[in-house]
């Protein structure tokens, strides 16, 4: 499936599926530089802080069971799931039922192709990693991905939401794991594009939430 297809298909699922994940999509582009920056203490943020900011797309469910609910098995939504390792990895956790209650961002990014980027909101800070996301972090190797535990409370800047929690990332890419840590040790997200913080506005609510980039969306849609 091509790229323009992907993004084609994200945003018909969330508009389409109506009382699984509705989700309004703002267009945002270029990097935000003059205005003051969000609050990076509060919740709302919080999900989106260790995504990088070359993020072509969002989503961010407020559970991690609503999300495979959405994307599992025969669903008319499987196709913003690419084929092959991380479709096995998803179809398995949905068996599995792992942190079906914790919070979960994917982003999609252009790494030679367009690859998906999953983060798992898996614990406070300086605990040890439940078994349950072990476990689902272990199958998520065994399908062929690349995997990172964050305790962000050693990375992240001080005063920031995430600088309280312990996060699991899982992707096809393991280009885009080392640009997730160092964008959260750095303080930078796709929090600080031009516009991305009011979309987010938009979104509040919403089971699921679903982010466009128009720097991306002018050739690809």
């Amino acid at each position: 499936m091509n790229r323009k297809t992907i993004l084609v298909c994200i945003a018909a699922v969330f508009i389409l599926l109506v009382g699984v994940a509705v989700a309004v999509f703002f267009l945002y582009s270029g990097v935000n530089q003059d205005k003051a920056r969000p609050d990076m203490w509060d919740a709302k943020y919080g999900c989106y802080q260790p995504v990088p900011s070359d993020a072509v797309a969002v989503i961010h469910f407020d559970r991690f069971g609503t999300f495979l609910e959405t994307v599992a098995g025969d669903m008319p939504s499987v196709d913003i799931i690419p084929d092959g390792d991380f479709r096995t990895f998803i179809d398995k956790a949905a068996v599995s039922g792992y942190l079906g209650s914790s919070e979960l961002t994917v982003s999609y990014h252009y790494v030679g192709g367009l690859e998906p980027l999953f983060v798992l909101d898996i614990g406070r800070t300086g605990t040890e990693i439940p078994s349950a996301a072990d476990s689902l972090r272990r199958m998520a190797e065994n399908a062929g991905l690349f995997t990172a535990v964050m305790d962000c409370g050693d990375i992240a800047p001080a005063g920031s939401y995430i600088s309280r929690r312990k996060l699991l990332a899982v992707s096809t890419s393991d280009v885009l794991l080392g640009s997730s840590e160092r964008h959260t040790m750095g303080g930078i997200s796709v929090l600080d594009n031009d516009g991305f913080c009011e979309a987010v506005e938009l979104v509040q609510g919403a089971a699921g939430q679903l982010v466009l980039s128009n720097t991306s969306a002018g050739r690809l849609l």
